[in-house]
């Protein structure tokens, strides 16, 4: 409330003017609780599963209310998918981190907020930041080895996972990167193991030599104990119910069985 106008800012009435505005695009969201973890925790936990959004986060709320915008920070290549080279290339680094990488165009993303509601997108070309890839890699041993579970654990802490030892360095503390990753790939023979880190550019040399002391730390000079091993425990250990909660997730388990 203004101290100088006693009325309030936003009454009961624009928050239902709202709600009517956006009522054809944003999806009315469940509260869930878990009988579980509300006995873990010892009182009544409700989630509202803001996630089923279209946009996947409750912003969509706000955006799609009059006067509201979303901003989209993105690569965008051109319609060829090929040009510019450093936007196209973005979509290598996403199909080395995911799934089905890619970087979308435009038109694409213009498509995908029409679908969540918006009525009009523009594209604004942004100047880019002077930047270098490094990439590290090695063949590691075949697949079925009786320590795979501790190394799945093992690289989530080391490049897995927004919190790793590597993001934590390069992004976290240092500011250098956006984001970096360190994976052990499956494959049918040897596993390629590898660390893929976009760094400022005149950060590059240091950044190598992070890199490298994370790579030495993580395979014997600074092994994972204290608080950071009961940390990824955790981590993992929450990580079990969701795992295969979905018939996508269970196909894909499934596949990774027959194929590795």
């Amino acid at each position: 409330m203004n101290p100088q106008n006693p009325s309030p800012a936003v009454t009961i009435a624009d928050i239902r003017k709202a709600a009517d505005r956006i009522a054809p695009h944003a999806i009315r969201t469940p509260l869930l609780d878990s009988p579980r973890l509300n006995d873990w925790l010892g009182f009544r936990l409700l989630v509202k599963c803001e996630n089923l959004q279209r946009t996947g986060s409750f912003k969509v709320r706000g955006a799609l209310n009059e006067g509201g915008r979303a901003v989209t920070l993105e690569f965008v290549p051109n319609e060829d998918r090929i040009t510019p080279p450093e936007q196209a290339s973005f979509s290598m680094t996403m199909l080395a981190t995911t799934a089905s990488g890619d970087a979308y165009t435009f038109r694409e993303l213009e498509r995908m907020a029409a679908d969540a509601g918006f009525s009009h997108s523009e594209l604004h070309r942004l100047e880019m930041a002077p930047q270098s890839v490094i990439v590290a890699a090695h063949l590691s041993e075949r697949g079925g080895q009786p320590d795979d579970l501790a190394m799945e654990t093992v690289m989530r802490l080391f490049g897995g996972m927004s919190t790793s030892r590597l993001n934590r360095n390069l992004r976290l503390d240092k500011h250098w990167s956006y984001g970096v990753w360190g994976l052990l790939f499956d494959a049918r023979g040897q596993r390629p193991f590898m660390v893929i880190a976009p760094v400022q550019t005149d950060k590059t040399s240091e950044a190598m030599v992070e890199v490298l002391a994370e790579i030495e730390g993580i395979a014997a000079d600074r092994p994972i104990q204290g608080e950071e091993f009961a940390s990824i425990q955790r981590n993992m250990t929450l990580r079990l119910p969701g795992r295969f909660e979905t018939l996508s997730s269970l196909e894909s388990a499934a596949i990774d069985l027959v194929q590795y």
